[in-house]
């Protein structure tokens, strides 16, 4: 009874303040924070048990060994910083390069393994 008696007194002394602020005067921002949540940069972590290769350039899938050869390799529950992540190509952010999945599931947003 005590807890329903606090939060009624809660929420009538929430209705009598008046702090300034109006509803619409952040539509803009929310909007904004709505796509950078939806978007698919953030924090990924390796979820293919034998790591992913880091490519310097884009890769292609009839890519030659050039590239390969270049490549530096993420280790399984590694996490790593994606600026974009389109047609199965995620761009490391800072220019770091670009890895390649074959499925969505070997690189999944998240931080922890």
């Amino acid at each position: 009874m005590c807890l329903i008696d606090a939060a009624q007194q809660t929420s009538e002394s929430n209705e009598k303040k008046d702090d300034g602020y109006e509803s619409g005067e952040d539509d803009e921002l929310v909007l904004r924070g709505m796509k950078v949540l939806g978007s698919s940069s953030g924090t990924y972590i390796v979820r293919e048990p034998k790591g992913l290769k880091v490519y310097p350039f884009p890769p292609k899938k009839n890519d030659g060994i050039a590239t390969k050869a270049a490549a530096k390799t993420l280790t399984f529950g590694q996490t790593v910083q994606i600026f974009r992540f389109e047609n199965k190509i995620a761009t490391v952010a800072r220019g770091a390069g670009y890895i390649l999945v074959d499925n969505i599931s070997q690189l999944t947003k998240g931080t922890h393994a």
